[in-house]
């Protein structure tokens, strides 16, 4: 979440979604704008950015470069 954060440039929004704990699967549940708001991106437009991304990825798949972490990485090689 944190490489997707960034990849939007939303990445000012790391230590909110950490304190709120949401993950992957938090992500992958999102299915409103106002869900995205209530993640604790109050900005409507910042929020609109994750949640039409949110959506695309749900449709096409997200990817890996998005989605993964160094030790991630790692894994999904061996």
């Amino acid at each position: 979440v944190s490489n997707l954060l960034e990849t939007l440039n939303l990445s000012k929004y790391k230590t909110v979604f950490k304190e709120h704990e949401v993950d992957g699967r938090v992500l992958d549940e999102v299915e409103s704008l106002e869900e995205v708001k209530t993640l604790g991106i109050e900005q409507p437009l910042k929020a609109k950015v994750l949640i039409r991304n949110i959506m695309k990825y749900k449709a096409e798949g997200v990817p890996i470069k998005d989605i993964r972490d160094r030790t991630e990485v790692k894994l999904f090689y061996l």
